[in-house]
């Protein structure tokens, strides 16, 4: 039996597929840069998770963490929100447009601050500002923030979809797993309430890009 659909409900609903990274464009045709992220966050969300039992950490930091081991993380997790402008300055300066030179620069404004707010919940757990100066990057750390740097100053629409991937409301199923996620750092109470309250809230007050279009 034939079933007539309408060409805009087939539109429709081939895009919603695409978006779902259920089917690909083969035509190669043009899309708007809101479908593309959504296709690119459909696609890496089974990357992440496999990575992220690959390495165990977060089950280790739900399951048997030791204090040493969540204030490492932490620490890390600092120097990498420190580190946004060193990289989104880059693409900033590359940007290929005005609006999305300012969609950037919106987006850095809100984040540039971020580095010295969650600095604070190292300085509740015993850390000096001095020790957080001194301390350097672990080089998985240092080799991610390098890598967008490169990446920003080498391949701006490239750079811009890491970007959005990196966002905790990027994948689907990732903001209420992080929600659990801090719940149980938290009730653990291997730190005090003061130490993870910054970095959870950065994690989950984070507001997205992906609104934008590029």
């Amino acid at each position: 039996a034939t079933i007539s659909v309408p060409q805009d409900h087939l539109t429709t609903i081939a895009g919603t597929l695409y978006e779902l990274g259920v089917i690909d464009d083969a035509a190669g045709g043009p899309v708007s840069g809101v479908m593309f992220e959504r296709h690119i966050n459909s696609i890496a969300s089974a990357y992440f998770l496999a990575l992220s039992e690959k390495v165990g950490l977060h089950d280790r930091l739900l399951s048997s963490p030791s204090r040493r081991l969540l204030l490492g993380w932490l620490v890390e997790s600092h120097h990498f929100i420190a580190s946004a402008a060193s990289y989104m300055s880059v693409a900033i300066s590359i940007a290929p447009s005005a609006r999305t030179r300012m969609i950037l620069s919106d987006y850095l404004a809100t984040e540039f601050w971020h580095g010295a707010w969650v600095s604070k919940g190292l300085l509740a757990a015993g850390l000096t500002s001095q020790e957080l100066t001194d301390a350097p990057l672990l080089p998985g750390t240092l080799a991610v923030t390098n890598s967008l740097r490169v990446l920003a100053a080498s391949d701006f629409y490239s750079y811009v979809a890491c970007l959005c991937l990196h966002e905790s409301a990027a994948i689907e199923g990732v903001e209420e797993a992080a929600v659990g996620f801090w719940s149980a750092i938290t009730a653990s109470d291997i730190l005090p309430e003061t130490v993870i309250h910054p970095f959870r809230e950065h994690h989950l007050d984070q507001k997205a890009i992906t609104r934008h279009d590029f």
